[in-house]
């Protein structure tokens, strides 16, 4: 009952927009949806302010931002994690947005540092404030995935000092990422 009330209510909008044309497609084809369009996820400089930092001499942190539907793609890191830690423990995740204690539990305490969410108009500031060297973008790949845009590296990319990005090696990020010139993919 409840899902022929959310088709329907899919089918009386006005109209619905995606960021990519890829998600924009799947969901024009698996709901039967008129009147969709694509509207880029896109970033304006200006909107990252510059703002002094004090940087952590001696560790390197790793940044990690996002909500709960990263949950699968965290999962797939959880053996690395503990080896990372004991290989390096100069290394430090910033974990900004939704922790998985079930995932972010098998990094040392004194290796984790959490940042909650912040609300969006206070989040460009938040994320051009945070000390980290570069960010990590696991993504798992599925239809879901695959139809995100690349929202992630626009951000880091759009810092007053950008910051590099290690993406998953999957679209979205493989679809505008050069690997090796502006960030670096992995699989």
């Amino acid at each position: 009952k409840k899902v022929k009330m959310i088709e329907k209510m899919w089918q009386t909008v006005h109209g619905m927009s995606f960021p990519t044309d890829r998600h924009r497609t799947y969901f024009t084809q698996s709901l039967n949806l008129k009147n969709t369009f694509t509207y880029p996820n896109s970033v304006l400089f200006e909107d990252y302010p510059d703002i002094p930092i004090q940087t952590e001499k001696g560790t390197v942190k790793v940044l990690w931002q996002g909500g709960d539907s990263h949950y699968g793609d965290w999962y797939g890191m959880k053996p690395v994690l503990p080896w990372t830690a004991s290989a390096f423990p100069e290394v430090r995740w910033v974990i900004f947005g939704t922790i998985y204690p079930f995932i972010h539990k098998t990094i040392p305490k004194d290796q984790l540092l959490f940042v909650d969410w912040v609300p969006y108009d206070a989040y460009k500031i938040r994320l051009a404030t945070l000390d980290f060297d570069f960010t990590v973008i696991p993504l798992v790949e599925n239809k879901f995935n695959e139809g995100k845009s690349a929202i992630k590296w626009y951000e880091v990319s759009a810092l007053p000092r950008p910051k590099p990005v290690l993406a998953a090696r999957v679209p979205p990020y493989s679809d505008e990422i050069i690997d090796g010139d502006t960030g670096f993919l992995y699989g």
